[in-house]
C-alpha cells in the first residue's frame, strides 16, 4: 500500500493490498486468528483455517473485530529501485519475469508516451545494512499552492490541452525515478531534498507514506481526485493490455492518465473468499484523475475514456469485481 494512517480493521475489511508475486500483500491474508462480536452481541474467536477463510476479507459484514492475532518477523529493510523503460516490456513478457522474481514490484504506464516506470523491491533481513530511505510519493501541500494547481488543471481540462496535460505527466513520470524541482523527491534520505534511487531503507517506510496536509484536503481549493481500480486475473493481463490499448488508439492515445499513469500491481493468489485474488493470482489497473469543479455541467477530461476502459475489461470477462471508486 502506498497511504499511511490505515487502520488493520479497515485494511482486513477491504482486503488492501501491496504489490508482490512472491508474498501474501496483505494483512487479511496473515491472520492466525479474529475475536469478533456479532450481531446478537456474543463474542467468537475464530482461528480454525477454514472459518478464517470467510473472515480474513470481511467487509465489514460479519461483526465488530475485537482484536487480530498475526505472526511477527523479525525487523528487516529493503532496497528499491525505479528505473524507466518501453512499454514494450509489458507484452513481451520481461514485466511479468520482473514481478515473479522480486519481493515488491509494481509499475507506473504512460500509454501516451509508450513508457513505464519499473519499481523493483528486494528485502534485505539484515537490518545492520546502512541506509535510512523513506518514501515522499504522497507529499504535503499547502494552501497557498494547492488552488493555483488546481486553477491551472482546470483550465487545461476545459480547454481539453493535450500540450498542457502532456507536460505534466512528462513531470509525475520524471519524478518517479529522478531528481526533480518543486516536490519531494520519491525516495530520500533527509527528508525529501535530494533523491535516493535505489533506495534502501525499513520497508515500511519504503512503501507508504502519510500526508499531514493532502491534496485533497481544502474542499473547494482541492484537485478533486478520483481513483479507480480495477482487477484482472494475471492469465488475462496479455488480454487487457490489448483492450486498453485499443480503446486508446481509438479515442486518440492523448495524456488521459497524466497525474501518474496507470498503475500496475500484483498479487498472489490468497484462499480469503471475497479478495480480489481469492484462488488466482491477480493484476490490478489504478488510475488517479483529478475532476473538475462542476463535475455535472464540465465532464473532466478522458472521462468517456476511463468509463469505455471500464466497461470494455468487465464486459470482456478480463475483471474479477466490478471497479469500484475508492473515494
Amino acid at each position: 500500500m502506498t497511504i499511511g494512517g490505515i487502520s488493520i480493521g479497515g485494511a482486513l475489511g477491504a482486503g488492501a493490498h501491496g504489490s508482490s508475486l512472491l508474498h501474501p500483500t496483505s494483512l487479511s491474508d496473515q491472520v492466525l486468528k479474529v475475536t469478533i462480536v456479532d450481531g446478537l452481541g456474543n463474542i467468537h474467536e475464530i482461528s480454525d483455517p477454514e472459518e478464517l477463510k470467510a473472515f480474513r476479507v470481511h467487509l465489514g459484514l460479519l461483526g465488530i473485530l475485537i482484536d487480530v492475532t498475526f505472526p511477527t518477523v523479525p525487523l528487516f529493510k529493503m532496497t528499491i529501485h525505479n528505473t524507466p523503460h518501453s512499454d514494450d516490456i509489458l507484452s513481451n513478457g520481461t514485466a511479468l519475469k520482473w514481478a515473479r522474481e522480486h519481493d515488491t514490484f509494481s509499475m507506473w504506464w504512460f500509454p501516451s508516451t509508450s513508457s513505464v516506470v519499473a519499481s523493483k523491491g528486494s528485502y534485505i533481513m539484515d537490518p545492520s545494512v546502512p541506509g535510512t530511505a523513506a518514501t515522499f510519493l504522497i507529499g504535503n501541500t499547502n494552501s497557498v499552492v494547492l488552488p493555483l494547481a488546481s486553477s491551472t488543471i482546470q483550465i487545461l481540462q476545459n480547454a481539453r490541452s493535450r500540450v498542457g496535460l502532456q507536460s505534466i505527466q512528462w513531470f509525475a513520470e520524471k519524478s518517479l525515478y529522478r531528481q526533480v524541482i518543486g516536490k519531494p523527491q520519491i525516495y530520500s534520505q533527509d527528508n525529501g531534498h535530494t533523491l535516493s534511487n535505489p533506495a534502501t531503507g525499513f520497508a515500511w517506510k519504503l512503501l507508504q507514506n502519510k500526508c499531514t496536509t493532502c491534496a485533497w484536503s481544502f474542499k473547494s481549493k482541492s484537485l478533486y481526485p478520483e481513483d479507480f481500480s480495477i482487477s484482472v486475473s494475471l492469465d488475462e493481463f496479455p488480454k487487457a493490455l490489448e483492450t486498453v490499448k485499443s480503446i486508446l488508439n481509438e479515442f486518440g492515445n492523448h495524456p488521459y492518465f497524466y497525474m501518474v499513469g496507470v498503475y500496475l500491481r500484483f498479487s498472489k493468489a490468497s484462499d480469503s473468499y471475497v479478495a480480489t485474488n481469492s484462488g488466482q493470482d491477480i493484476v490490478d489497473f489504478e488510475w488517479i484523475s483529478p475532476s473538475t469543479r462542476d463535475p455535472f455541467n464540465e465532464p473532466k477530461y478522458g472521462l468517456a475514456v476511463f468509463q469505455t476502459i471500464q466497461q470494455a475489461l468487465v464486459s470482456s470477462n478480463c475483471i474479477t469485481i466490478a471497479s469500484i471508486p475508492t473515494n
